[in-house]
């Protein structure tokens, strides 16, 4: 998409290198005019493309739900454990969440725990969309093995796999980015 651009990650922010599209309908009204249209940001980026979405496929764009285009999609998701805990503190954190966990967790499990939920409703309509041009990995996945998703996504995408020299030799396209992601923790 970028040809590992890195230089440009430094100055370009992620939020415009890879819009959120509905960002803005999760906002209260006083953040709502300080974000701009994803929608309009996405629009006027080259093809081909990077969005985020944690929508369900029924929601995607239409064109998309009936196969008029098939856009390249990669479904990460995330393990229900961890995302009903993660959902929990980013609920007590940004609105305001004051019940205990085991009630956020009752919720959670009867599809009641905020934005996107029922949980399992939202994984299940990719998996039964038989959507022809679809990859999935997990977030447990990544944790495990970065190199080998990154491999995944590569060869998903038909990438070509750059070369890098370096002080160790020469170092193939995913370990350089796995070196890069390492900065990063996921939690």
């Amino acid at each position: 998409m970028n040809n590992l651009d890195f230089e440009t990650s430094k100055t370009v922010d992620l939020d415009h290198r890879m819009p959120f599209v509905e960002v803005r309908g999760l906002l209260e009204e006083i953040a709502y005019e300080l974000v701009p249209d994803m929608i309009d940001v996405a629009d006027k980026q080259p093809s081909p493309r990077i969005l985020k979405t944690h929508l369900p496929f029924c929601l995607l764009p239409r064109q998309i739900v009936s196969r008029e285009k098939t856009p390249k999609i990669i479904h990460v998701n995330r393990g229900s454990r961890d995302t009903c805990v993660s959902k929990y503190h980013h609920y007590r954190l940004l609105q305001g969440y004051t019940g205990n966990f085991k009630e956020w967790s009752a919720m959670f499990l009867d599809g009641f725990a905020g934005y996107y939920s029922p949980y399992w409703e939202n994984v299940r309509s990719f998996y039964q969309s038989d959507y022809p041009n679809i990859l999935y990995t997990t977030y447990e996945d990544m944790k495990r093995d970065l190199k080998g998703v990154i491999g995944r996504v590569f060869g998903f995408l038909g990438a070509t796999r750059p070369v890098f020299r370096g002080r160790y030799g020469q170092v193939g396209g995913p370990l350089v980015v796995c070196q890069h992601a390492r900065h990063f923790q996921f939690r």
